[in-house]
């Protein structure tokens, strides 16, 4: 049998099969262009696999927490 493993601690479970762990470099241009994709995406939602929509709710909350980070490093650059 394969066993389940988690990413990070709300993401679904994938086959370890499946899993594979990938690193983008983004300006922060693109995250904003990829979070509004993903956004858009839940919004017009037409139904299919709710693992994969699950998956994609999880991806958007990731690439929105990299916005706010951005957004905090900015404030502070700016204080400086």
């Amino acid at each position: 049998t394969l066993t389940k493993k988690s990413m990070i601690d709300d993401q679904p479970e994938f086959d370890e099969l499946d899993d594979h762990d990938y690193h983008l470099k983004l300006y922060h241009q693109d995250l904003r262009l990829l979070h509004s994709c993903v956004e858009k995406s839940l919004q017009h939602w037409a139904g299919g696999d709710p693992e994969e929509q699950q998956a994609m709710f999880v991806m958007r909350d990731i690439l929105y927490k990299g916005l706010l980070e951005h957004q905090y490093h900015q404030l502070n650059i700016e204080r400086e």
